[in-house]
């Protein structure tokens, strides 16, 4: 059976596409062609801008370069020039660091009850609201 079924494959599809070869064809005459570019849709050169002015030349491109370089250098120096001391005294630091905060700022939240934290969670829902679509 499938001796036979391969046999008669290549003819059926044979009469397949020679069947829909005239519906192939008038497809194709009645798709219009695509339209032909318009020359008119290009920019003309006299409505090009002027080329700038001011452009620096490639010169002064490059002294401004060497001269943030010489910032970054010296910039590196006076970094390299730090004595970075926390690994000596860390608790001093960290005390000194500490006195600095304003203890009611780093102090933990109060605990809120539901109606004060519903109030909150309102107001904050109200100011997300967006605002009305312009016309």
């Amino acid at each position: 059976m499938t001796d036979r079924f391969t046999s008669t494959l290549p003819a059926a599809a044979l009469a397949v596409i020679l069947a829909l070869t005239p519906v192939l064809v008038a497809a194709q005459e009645a798709t219009p062609p695509a339209p032909a570019p318009q020359a008119h849709d290009f920019p003309k050169w006299s409505e090009f801008p002027p080329p700038p002015k001011d452009v620096p030349t490639a010169a002064e491109i490059k002294t401004r370069v060497l001269e943030m370089q010489g910032v970054g250098i010296s910039v590196q120096k006076t970094i390299d020039a730090i004595v970075w001391d926390l690994d000596q005294q860390p608790q001093a630091f960290i005390t000194k660091a500490n006195a600095r905060i304003d203890p009611i700022l780093g102090a933990p939240a109060k605990p809120m009850d539901m109606g004060e934290l519903n109030a909150f969670v309102n107001k904050l829902r109200v100011r997300a609201t967006p605002p009305s679509v312009a016309n």
